[in-house]
């Protein structure tokens, strides 16, 4: 299950437009909020958007008023009952040509990068990854315009598994977001890390 979560810390209302990307690169809903001043509001992804569960997505939050926003992912099930992993995700505010993350892990969990591109033209994204053996492998992806991708770190046959770092740069610099889900086995832990934008 997906939330947003939408704090409104100032003394005016805040309208709040979800604009909801998928993997194809269209858009899918413009979804609406209304958030009164030092109240939080939320969006439940997993029930707007049902008909896209199978299809990743990336939200880009236009408001009136400053707001503060993060998504919370619960996997297998609800976070009000039993227990169940999750992540917290805050929100970006800005693309970068480069991200770097210095965590990942393809041994001791699944581990996924989603690339979303905002911009108004494919991009070539490569990631490199360093192991912590002195392995570097890289591997390159199409990225259509307004569309976001998911890699799967644990396929790439040529990286050995274990503990890695890895940097993401787009062709031409043009600005992307990447974000890094580890996910342990049995519903274990999961993690998410943001990256270093630069």
């Amino acid at each position: 299950q997906s939330f947003i979560s939408v704090l409104n810390p100032g003394t005016q209302t805040a309208h709040v437009t979800a604009t909801v990307s998928t993997g194809s690169g269209s858009v899918a809903a413009h979804l609406h909020l209304t958030v009164s001043p030092g109240q939080r509001g939320t969006y439940q992804l997993h029930v707007l958007l049902a008909s896209l569960k199978h299809s990743p997505v990336a939200l880009h939050l236009t408001s009136d008023v400053p707001v503060v926003a993060e998504e919370a992912q619960y996997y297998a099930g609800s976070p009000n009952i039993g227990k169940h992993a999750g992540a917290s995700i805050e929100g970006r505010q800005f693309a970068a040509g480069t991200w770097s993350f210095a965590s990942g892990d393809t041994k001791a969990y699944s581990e996924t990068e989603y690339l979303y591109n905002p911009s108004p033209r494919t991009t070539n994204v490569t990631g490199t990854f360093y192991g912590v053996n002195g392995q570097v492998v890289s591997a390159r992806y199409a990225v259509p315009s307004g569309s976001v991708i998911t890699v799967s770190a644990n396929l790439l046959k040529s990286l050995n598994p274990g503990a890695h770092g890895s940097v993401w740069t787009a062709s031409d610099r043009v600005g992307i977001v990447v974000l890094q889900l580890l996910r342990g086995a049995k519903n274990g832990p999961a993690l998410a890390d943001q990256g270093i934008p630069g």
